[in-house]
């Protein structure tokens, strides 16, 4: 007796999608750059090295938190260092603020670098596929024969 079964094909795939949310550290991170506007410089770097490690918090993203604090310290620390050497290469004369022009614009990049980086590597939430639905109708065709006679049978479940 052959009875084959009627369903829906399943999935196969079962990995995780990734949801981008960069858009959401880059929109804070341009808030932050804002604040030089006004007149608290220490306003506006609180915002740039705690915004986007606040958006990945507040998308469960702990890791991701706690990556964006070390790369944006790392890289504005590696820019500051960065412009620190290329002053050393200057001839400064006998001016003493020499040097913090090139560790100002050195800084800059890095946050750059950072806020970039930031944005397009860290900033995605794993999503779980959708849950399979199940069929809303299965049938299961059924055909027996013998010495006296044949015999067809639908059976199904919903």
């Amino acid at each position: 007796m052959h009875t084959p079964e009627l369903q829906r094909p399943q999935p196969t795939d079962c990995s995780t999608a990734r949801r981008w949310y960069g858009w959401q550290t880059l929109l804070v991170d341009a808030v932050a750059t804002a604040t030089f506007l006004f007149p608290a410089p220490e306003l506006t770097s609180l915002g740039l090295f705690a915004s986007g490690p606040i958006v990945h918090a507040a998308h469960g993203n702990t890791a991701n938190a706690w990556g964006s604090v070390g790369l944006r310290v790392g890289a504005v620390g590696g820019g500051i260092g960065l412009g620190i050497a290329y002053a050393n290469t200057q001839d400064c004369g006998n001016s003493s603020l020499c040097g913090y022009g090139f560790m100002a614009v050195g800084g800059a990049l890095g946050m750059l670098v950072a806020v970039i980086v930031d944005a397009t590597v860290l900033a995605y939430d794993d999503v779980p596929p959708p849950a399979p639905r199940p069929a809303a109708l299965r049938l299961t065709p059924g055909l027996s024969v013998s010495d006296l006679g044949a015999m067809t049978t639908v059976t199904g479940s919903f």
